[in-house]
């Protein structure tokens, strides 16, 4: 409901999230200087992996050939034959469509249907988009079919990823485990390409946090709504005020600031130390302790 088959998420917010994660992944890797041909590639993965949506099926050759190989976020503990059987009833569902053979199939589509199953299978796409893109790039420069499709499921997080501990408690705690994974995540593609993923965390994260900074408080009407945006929500990304700093009064007469929050996900660390930073040079009339920002 929070996710899959949740409109905004699935079909805006998600894949917004996923851009930004996959530019800095791919850019650490390859170079900023390649982040037009990493744009230019993501933009035709989204053509092969919606290829085939109206008919509900998989016609996309480098999709194809990227679930074929492994990459779908797909998995079983088991491998007894129901376990086999669940899972191929959930790959059918989840990537192409329903087969009506009876009453019982006609109600299954109907329910699905009304519980937003299309959402599930739209989202299904543009979730695998980056993955098949990072695939392809991986290929052009020399890399074989399973590093390749590892560097798929990687580019952003692997639902399936995960150890006992974190699963298990994943199971009462909701998003745990792919919110464990996280800083490791953040660690290995800093690790494997420090140079790169420095200059990647400049440009994406660094860059516009200062930048959207600066145009905040240049102006004293701007500064005192961005003052007003409450700091769970600067924690999470990018700030910018709108020109028109203030939304019209509530019917309680109570005003609003006007601006646009542009989420880093997992870059919302440097997002947070380059606005704090920043914040102080250009006269934060409250700035938050070094402590408190690192905590």
């Amino acid at each position: 409901t929070a996710t899959a088959r949740n409109p905004l998420f699935a079909l805006a917010g998600n894949p917004l999230l996923d851009f930004r994660t996959y530019l800095f992944r791919e850019t650490s890797q390859y170079g900023i200087g390649r982040l037009p041909q990493i744009a230019v590639e993501l933009g035709k993965a989204y053509g092969d992996t919606f290829a085939g949506l109206l008919g509900g099926e998989i016609k996309g050759a480098g999709f194809q050939r990227f679930l074929a190989g492994g990459g779908g976020q797909f998995g079983y503990f088991g491998g007894s034959q129901a376990d086999v059987a669940r899972l191929a009833a959930r790959v059918e569902r989840r990537a192409l469509g329903r087969v009506i053979g009876s009453q019982a199939d006609l109600a299954g589509v109907l329910r699905d249907a009304g519980s937003f199953g299309w959402v599930e299978k739209v989202g299904f796409r543009t979730e695998n988009a980056p993955r098949v893109a990072a695939m392809r790039l991986a290929e052009r420069f020399g890399a074989d079919e399973e590093a390749a499709i590892m560097a798929g499921r990687t580019v952003t997080q692997d639902f399936t990823q995960g150890g006992l501990f974190t699963k298990a408690l994943n199971q009462f705690i909701p998003f745990f485990n792919i919110t464990a994974q996280t800083p490791y995540w953040l660690a290995q593609t800093i690790k494997d390409n420090p140079k790169g993923a420095i200059a990647a965390i400049s440009a994406i994260a660094v860059g516009p946090a200062v930048t959207a900074e600066a145009w905040n408080r240049a102006d004293p009407e701007r500064a005192r709504a961005y003052d007003d945006v409450p700091d769970y929500v600067k924690d999470r990304g990018v700030v910018a005020i709108l020109p028109d700093p203030w939304l019209p009064p509530d019917k309680d007469g109570r005003t609003r600031p006007n601006y646009v929050l542009i989420p880093m996900r997992n870059l919302a660390p440097f997002t947070l130390m380059a606005r704090g930073a920043a914040g102080r040079v250009m006269g934060d009339a409250s700035p938050q302790t070094w402590q408190e920002t690192l905590l």
